[in-house]
């Protein structure tokens, strides 16, 4: 119940027989409407339901836009019971018979009405299937003119056969199969339209309708006896589009019989369908399970290649990347090289450039050093000799007072004269040689001696 409640929303209640109940519905998935037939009564019939179930197969496949199709049947439970429904196609009008109750058609709108459910018909005769119960009741029309025939009413109308040992369904139906039933209905409906009467007179027909034509068809349509019977459908419908047409009747020859395709013959016996059965459902699983081996076979085959491919184009980007890391690598250590290489060359180079600039300066300093010291010692030499002189001028020779012996002059740090005691040049030649000092003599024996005069010694050092 669940499912056949969330299938079809929006059901309405239409109308109650003693077939079925009919609801208006509209189909959740499709969204299309729908006419349901719920079987109340015949739903606990388990052989009346087979052969629906069966009916309802062969009828599912005929589509045509003059019939009110069919569309599957199924079924639910409720309140412990199962029911079966019919799904069919909707479609909203009003019947012949309502439609008559405002009078008799034009002769041109009846003969299209009747052409119409002679189409719709014409598939059930290819299929050598009878409606068997055409009426005004069961064929509806729109008001955009659009006619169709209900094959819902051919099911709640159809009369099972049951079937002896010794019968077919094949044999049953070529004995039931006569289309003229079904021919001799489309002339009575085309009475009823063209007079506007619910009943058919058979014997006075031909004083109602005035057009001898139309007289003919329906003649030919609804005595059996007649040496011009229609034999088929496809006969009755040439004559309708003749009149239609051109006002007259065709002058085919009425022997022309309906091209019916054969249907194939079911075989004989249960246990011979069954084995046929099977062997078509193994051949069939077989088949299946062969293509989805196949199919997956495939699949895990592409599966493999593309996995191969990437795995071939991963280690091709991992040799790449190593190949750029040794590229790399090498750039590196050259240009560390290079730094090295030039590093060096500039240690090296700094390392002369101070060597050289070391000794240009000890030289410089040694030159001046060394010119320096011969300046004082010639300053000094000077002024030794110059005090001399003015000692020996100014002032007389005492004979008893020896002179003192001079004492070494300090060196002065900003080089300026006076008696200094230069240390020897190690820039010139005198390196080798220590200067020699002479102490003054002091013997006392010579103070006795007053008439010789004491020469003073020269502190300095002796110029070569």
């Amino acid at each position: 119940m669940k499912y056949f409640n969330e299938t079809y929303i929006k059901r309405r209640f239409m109308t109650r027989n003693d077939w079925a109940d009919t609801y208006k519905a509209i189909h959740s998935t499709t969204e299309e409407k729908v006419t349901l037939k719920v079987l109340v009564r015949k739903s606990n019939d388990e052989e009346y339901i087979n052969n629906l179930l069966k009916e309802v197969e062969i009828l599912k496949n005929i589509k045509d836009p003059n019939l009110i199709n069919v569309n599957n049947m199924f079924q639910y439970s409720g309140c412990g019971k199962t029911y079966y429904y019919v799904e069919g196609e909707y479609f909203k009008g009003i019947s012949l018979e309502e439609k008559l109750q405002s009078g008799k058609l034009e002769e041109q709108e009846a003969i299209k009405i009747v052409e119409t459910v002679a189409k719709g018909l014409k598939e059930f005769h290819n299929r050598r299937i009878l409606f068997n119960n055409l009426s005004l009741s069961n064929i509806f029309i729109n008001s955009k003119e659009v006619v169709k025939t209900d094959v819902l009413s051919y099911l709640e109308n159809k009369n099972f056969v049951v079937l002896s040992h010794d019968e077919t369904e094949e044999k049953v139906e070529e004995k039931r199969f006569s289309p003229q039933k079904d021919i001799h209905d489309l002339g009575v409906i085309l009475y009823e339209l063209l007079t506007g009467k619910l009943s058919f007179e058979s014997n006075n027909y031909k004083n109602q309708i005035s057009n001898a034509n139309l007289v003919s068809i329906i003649e030919k349509a609804t005595n059996s006896n007649s040496e011009n019977k229609y034999n088929n459908i496809n006969r009755f419908l040439v004559d309708l589009k003749s009149y239609s047409q051109y006002g007259v009747l065709s002058e085919e020859s009425y022997d022309a019989q309906e091209v019916i395709p054969k249907k194939k013959k079911r075989k004989k016996g249960k246990i011979g369908k069954t084995l046929g059965v099977c062997v078509v459902i193994a051949l069939v699983g077989g088949a299946a399970v062969y293509g989805y081996d196949l199919i997956e076979k495939n699949k895990k085959d592409e599966e493999a290649n593309a996995t191969k491919i990437e795995e071939t184009a991963k280690q091709k980007e991992e040799e790449k990347k190593v190949e750029e890391k040794k590229a790399e690598e090498n750039k590196t250590v050259k240009s560390e090289n290079k730094d090295d290489k030039s590093s060096d060359n500039s240690s090296s180079t700094s390392k002369l450039n101070k060597n050289n600039s070391s000794t240009t300066t000890s030289k410089k300093n040694n030159n001046t050093s060394s010119s320096s010291s011969n300046s004082n010692s010639s300053n000094s030499n000077s002024n030794n000799s110059n005090n001399n002189s003015s000692n020996n001028t100014s002032k007389p020779n005492k004979p008893n007072k020896p002179n003192k012996p001079n004492k070494p002059n300090k060196p002065s740090n900003n080089g300026g004269s006076g008696n200094t005691t230069n240390k020897p040049d190690e820039g010139n030649g005198n390196g080798d040689k220590k200067p020699e000092i002479k102490p003054p003599s002091n013997d006392s024996n010579s103070s006795g001696t007053g008439s010789e005069n004491a020469k003073p010694e020269s502190s300095g050092t002796e110029s070569e």
